[in-house]
């Protein structure tokens, strides 16, 4: 659950639904030891002492530290952002000056955290890496460099306690305006330092662009050819993020999420039950990951995007809405009764001892 502490206090406090396995936060990679940012987020000082400040950039108060201490047994999940666009003194090239170990100070504070907690975690290196949305990953040489320095690292330090995740956005409007279908393969760094595939889910499954170049792709298809490359690697898979984009659970609308995909950020609204936001969105989500028990973990964005500076009005990153869980009732139900029957399966080969 997550992403910010605000959305994980949302959903803990509203105490209605299923209690969360692990919680989410996210990383600025280049500003680890940077007081002045908030150590990016990090939520321990340079001595590796609890900050308590909440750092919130536009999408949430954030607090790494402060998430992990929520359960010491819960995964933390952490999506690492490497980007090359995160802040204005962060020049071109700093993903193979990470790859030649420029940043290993950085890499090291990483290390810091995780020896201060108990948590086992799940870093997600430079995620959606094909996206191209994140500036510096489009050169993939480097960004499996950079992916591979920081894994090694991390490892050499904290051995099993950390896993890593390398994770594709799936995102058919990443295709639009690439206007090419990319091949997920070119950013791989190896079997070797990939415990997890992971995925990004926003749309829903077969949505499709009306002016979109061939082939056509959708949600579904990007998905399944990360399935197909994590079977032929005997990988388990993350949704690392997921949250029905352009749905208000609060209001039970639906809008348009951007114009070069289905019309402007934010018209075209037209209004849901809680039952038909269900079988557009989650419905599919569930009956995908029944379908394929390689999906191991489901990370949910449990979000109002529209309060927050980024995300909300005038929606210059596309249209979000409100995907809180807590919000809705026919949701809440819904969601307990999706999550439990999804879970079983797994909790009862755990207590037969077949599998974890």
């Amino acid at each position: 659950m997550g992403q910010d502490m605000g959305a994980i206090r949302g959903y803990l406090d509203s105490d209605c639904c299923v209690q969360p396995d692990g919680y989410t936060e996210y990383l600025s990679f280049y500003a680890l030891a940077d007081e002045s940012k908030g150590f990016g987020n990090l939520g321990i000082d340079l001595d590796g002492e609890p900050d308590g400040r909440l750092v919130d950039g536009g999408a949430g108060a954030m607090n790494t530290h402060m998430a992990a201490a929520l359960d010491p047994a819960a995964f933390l999940v952490i999506g690492l952002s490497l980007t090359e666009n995160e802040a204005e003194d962060v020049a071109p090239g700093a993903l193979q000056r990470i790859a030649d170990g420029a940043y290993d100070a950085e890499i090291d504070r990483l290390s810091q955290l995780f020896s201060v907690i108990d948590n086992p975690v799940l870093l997600r290196i430079g995620y959606e890496f094909e996206g191209v949305w994140n500036v510096g990953y489009e050169n993939s040489p480097a960004y499996r460099a950079a992916y591979r320095r920081i894994a090694e690292r991390v490892r050499a330090a904290r051995g099993d306690q950390v896993q890593f995740v390398w994770q594709t956005s799936a995102s058919p409007i990443d295709d639009v305006i690439d206007g090419r279908r990319d091949t997920i393969e070119d950013w791989y760094p190896g079997d070797d330092v990939v415990d997890w595939m992971g995925l990004s889910w926003f749309l829903t499954l077969d949505e499709n662009a009306p002016a979109q170049p061939e082939p056509v792709t959708t949600q579904r298809s990007l998905i399944d050819e990360m399935m197909a490359f994590a079977d032929a690697r005997d990988k388990p898979v993350l949704i690392a993020e997921a949250s029905p984009q352009g749905f208000d659970l609060a209001n039970g609308t639906n809008r348009h999420i951007v114009g070069l995909w289905d019309g402007p950020s934010g018209e075209g609204r037209v209004e849901m039950s809680g039952d038909a936001i269900w079988d557009a969105w989650f419905q599919p989500l569930f009956d995908y990951m029944e379908a394929h028990p390689r999906i191991q973990g489901l990370a949910y964005i449990n979000q109002n995007w529209d309060g927050q500076d980024r995300w909300g009005a005038p929606y210059t990153e596309g249209y979000w809405g409100d995907t809180r869980i807590e919000v809705n009732d026919t949701i809440i139900v819904r969601w307990n009764e999706a999550i439990t029957a999804w879970k079983a399966p797994t909790d009862t080969m755990t207590d037969t001892g077949s599998t974890e």
